[in-house]
């Protein structure tokens, strides 16, 4: 776990060095690409924790 969030911060890090020596409007549709990315992976986890709760109640039935 550790491993991968030391990859995401070091990929995070490259593209923001990355994304300086670019025009700001290029450098906004980066990191509204990436926040949307974010946005959609956490909506998909809350997803998955919701059906696997309501899975649980399902069988306890």
């Amino acid at each position: 776990m550790k491993k991968n969030m030391n990859e995401s911060i070091k990929t995070g890090t490259e593209i923001g060095i990355l994304a300086t020596e670019l025009e700001p409007i290029y450098q906004a549709y980066i990191l509204n690409s990436i926040n949307n990315f974010l946005f959609a992976q956490k909506t998909q986890n809350s997803k998955l924790k919701i059906k696997n709760r309501t899975g649980d109640i399902e069988d306890e039935k």
